[in-house]
């Protein structure tokens, strides 16, 4: 069964109560296996942009939390500088986003961490870069997922075959990303049977979050995972038999 990662990324808005919500209604959920935050490069932070940033303190809190509850605490993380603290404070994962599999010191610096897991999204990569990260992962004892994305809301632009394609380029683990409008696209992604599968979360208390079109309402995510958890029960298995429970047509 593909491992469900919720992504709260910088949906927080950089207000820490609701990050809490967030968090706290994630947790609940027993169907989801992890959760991430976003802190992005420093310079990212400039203008209006400046209030999306969480403190130290907040993540610590947020580790401790998630892993009482038994689930994976992970971070998408654009900044170098930044990869000690995460290190340090247990961080289970972390996820390289947008063009990032080309920045050589940021990947660099994570292989020589002490981070087990590292999961590389491929939103604005082709073919050509994806190998020559294989290159570099490959000379380390880390765990790896690459993640297939497209960077676009247009659900037409899922290209889900390029799961498939992956597994037989790469020979490891692939996992699957939505950023498509239609949250039945993650259904639609389970027959490649994805190593993991990472979507957005938003709650209700802004009406535009970073992550906006693509991410899942809170108030609905039960409902959704718990269909992606049953899912291969619903496919089944290789075989015809009699059920064994029928309608009663009497």
């Amino acid at each position: 069964m593909s491992k469900l990662i919720a992504e709260i990324g910088q949906n927080h808005m950089g207000n820490e109560q609701y990050a809490k919500y967030l968090l706290h209604s994630l947790i609940k959920n027993k169907d989801i296996d992890a959760i991430t935050f976003q802190v992005r490069e420093k310079n990212f932070y400039s203008g209006l942009r400046k209030k999306l940033i969480l403190n130290d303190n907040f993540y610590y809190n947020a580790k401790n939390k998630i892993k009482r509850s038994k689930k994976k605490f992970g971070v998408a993380l654009c900044d170098p500088q930044k990869i000690e603290f995460f290190e340090n404070i247990g961080v289970d994962f972390v996820k390289v986003i947008n063009n990032d599999i080309k920045n050589d010191f940021l990947v660099k610096k994570l292989l020589n961490s002490k981070i087990k897991k590292i999961y590389f999204s491929t939103g604005l990569s082709d073919e050509k870069d994806i190998k020559k990260l294989l290159k570099k992962i490959k000379q380390t004892k880390k765990e790896y997922e690459i993640i297939h994305t497209t960077l676009s809301n247009d659900v037409t632009s899922a290209n889900l075959n390029s799961i498939k394609y992956l597994k037989t380029i790469t020979n490891i683990p692939i996992a699957f990303g939505l950023h498509s409008e239609k949250w039945e696209v993650l259904l639609l992604s389970l027959c490649y049977n994805p190593a993991s599968i990472l979507f957005y979360v938003k709650g209700s208390k802004f009406k535009i979050h970073r992550d906006e079109k693509h991410a899942l309402p809170i108030k609905n995510l039960s409902r959704i995972t718990n269909i992606m958890k049953i899912y291969p029960k619903i496919i089944g298995n290789f075989n015809k038999k009699k059920p064994k429970k029928t309608l009663d047509y009497k």
